[in-house]
């Protein structure tokens, strides 16, 4: 973030009762940037006459009121867990305390959006000081991407379609700027922290997925996950200039890259003979408490590997291979399963 009125910049988010009922932001993010933004459709009224050859400001509406963006920040060891649960669905979703230590841990998979949705509101700080609320209801995380590029923190972009963008101004009015406040614990988690797992066998039990076995992935030197649900935003009905609740319209997918030096041809064989193999990265944090450290684990039991994994020698440096893979149902355990271990008591 560059440095100047910008650094006074606020992003808060709180999940909504009803979808599109705005609430108070109760979870503040420190965050890198944003392009939240209202787009309108405009219709000009037209008409042929003999004494006018422009088209008539009177004769100019605003019919929609539409928001789209993205929020990009570093993925906190505090305070994620709502994030994850608009990510994945997993509203039903409650911390369970380990060991009766101050560790909590939450277990995210992928569950139903229907009736969820988030307020998010920034603080955009003007030159003269004042920071202006502009806050928007109805929002759904409709593509989310981790990144951990080599030597960096792992950075979380989430994609948001919203119902509008209100301002304290604006007709409706929107809410006042919320009071952020933030942990002073929270942390990052970061490429030194990171492990990368194929193959196991994946069991499910109490809820809770866990792989057997498993062969580190040797010389990574990046990792990407994506994930997407799908939803209908046109829901744009007679007597109103904003959409009905955006209802999820296709399967939601899950997609990644990773990025590694030719050390074996054991994925490659993998993808030639169009074999499974579970995918789980796991970041670890500082020791919370016992034997508990703050964890984000993510966990796919099922993943294919697509085009693009033989390996091609480009010139005189290292081979690498870009590695894409999908992760798929395999009608017993879940697509993904998201473990976070914090401090948090709730989600």
């Amino acid at each position: 973030m560059s440095i100047g009125a910008g650094i006074a910049s606020q992003i808060g988010i709180a999940q909504e009762v009803t979808p599109g009922t705005p609430v108070t932001p109760s979870r503040f993010y420190e965050y890198d940037s944003e392009t939240l933004s209202l787009k309108r459709k405009v219709m000009q009224g037209g008409g042929l006459r003999p004494d006018k050859t422009y088209d008539r400001a009177s004769r100019r509406y605003v019919t929609q009121r539409d928001v789209q963006g993205d929020i990009s920040l570093d993925f906190p060891t505090k305070g994620a867990g709502l994030l994850l649960a608009n990510m994945l669905g997993s509203f039903a979703t409650v911390a369970t305390q380990l060991a009766a230590t101050a560790a909590w841990r939450q277990v995210h998979v992928p569950g139903p959006f229907t009736g969820k949705a988030l307020t998010i509101q920034k603080g955009v700080p003007r030159t003269d000081g004042t920071v202006e609320a502009y806050t928007y209801p109805g929002c759904k995380i409709t593509t989310w991407q981790l990144d951990c590029a080599q030597s960096d923190l792992l950075k979380l972009k989430v994609s948001v379609d919203a119902m509008d963008e209100l301002s304290t101004a604006s007709t409706p009015a929107g809410l006042a700027l919320g009071t952020a406040s933030y942990s002073a614990a929270q942390g990052d988690f970061t490429f030194v922290q990171g492990a990368l797992l194929s193959g196991g066998t994946p069991t499910t039990a109490a809820g809770v997925t866990t792989i057997a076995g498993g062969t580190p992935v040797a010389g990574v030197n990046s990792v990407s996950l994506m994930g997407s649900a799908p939803v209908n935003n046109s829901r744009f009905f007679l007597g109103s200039a904003t959409k009905a609740e955006q209802i999820q319209n296709a399967y939601a997918t899950i997609t990644g890259s990773m990025v590694c030096e030719f050390t074996n041809r054991a994925l490659y064989d993998q993808y030639r003979a169009d074999g499974s193999a579970a995918i789980s990265l796991t970041f670890t944090g500082p020791i919370i408490a016992a034997a508990n450290a703050y964890t984000l684990q993510i966990l796919m039991p099922v993943a294919f590997l697509e085009d693009g994994v033989s390996p091609t020698v480009g010139s005189a440096d290292i081979v690498t291979q870009t590695i894409p893979f999908t992760g798929l149902d395999d009608g017993t355990n879940p697509p993904i399963q998201i473990i976070y271990i914090t401090t948090d008591v709730a989600v």
